[in-house]
């Protein structure tokens, strides 16, 4: 009997805005010429474990993250918003150990994520035409600009707080 593979399924290359959860799978595939078999014979004949390791591309030395699932058929695991870091590479290994007659055999698969910064409106006040005259200041203030993915959403924003004197 051939030992499973594991595969995360999608795009092998993908990318996601900070704003967003970012939700991966990973399941067995049998090698070739192999049936599908039953969840219950695959966990009572494997013991499956997966491992999932988040790596910044900056340091692939120390993972961002790791979890770890035991004894299931399939593992999902969802990274919350503002989990990783805007403009930013990651990869994203599993890792799927089975043990069987004793012996451990292990499959990794990797795919890999960038991050995105959502794009940015900025909102003036005061609204309109200004006029000033020379060596007079002027104020604009941004505090009401928000990211438009956060507002799309319903999450809470978190207003600027600068303002430009010129």
């Amino acid at each position: 009997m051939s030992m499973p593979l594991v595969n995360i399924e999608g795009d092998g290359y993908r990318s996601s805005l900070s704003t967003q959860a970012v939700r991966l799978k990973a399941s067995p595939v049998q090698a070739c010429n192999e049936t599908d078999m039953s969840v219950s014979v695959f966990k009572s004949h494997y013991s499956p474990v997966y491992r999932w390791e988040i790596f910044n591309t900056n340091d692939l030395l120390i993972p961002t993250f790791s979890v770890i699932v035991e004894n299931r058929f399939s593992s999902t695991i969802t990274v919350a918003p503002y989990t990783l870091l805007s403009n930013n590479k990651y990869n994203i290994v599993v890792t799927l150990s089975l043990t069987h007659d004793g012996i451990t055999h292990y499959s990794i698969h990797t795919c890999y994520l960038m991050i995105l910064t959502s794009p940015l409106k900025a909102v003036l006040f005061p609204l309109g035409h200004a006029t000033v005259l020379h060596g007079e200041s002027l104020t604009l203030n941004a505090s009401q600009s928000y990211d438009s993915d956060v507002a799309l959403h319903n999450l809470q924003a978190t207003p600027s707080l600068i303002y430009k004197k010129f």
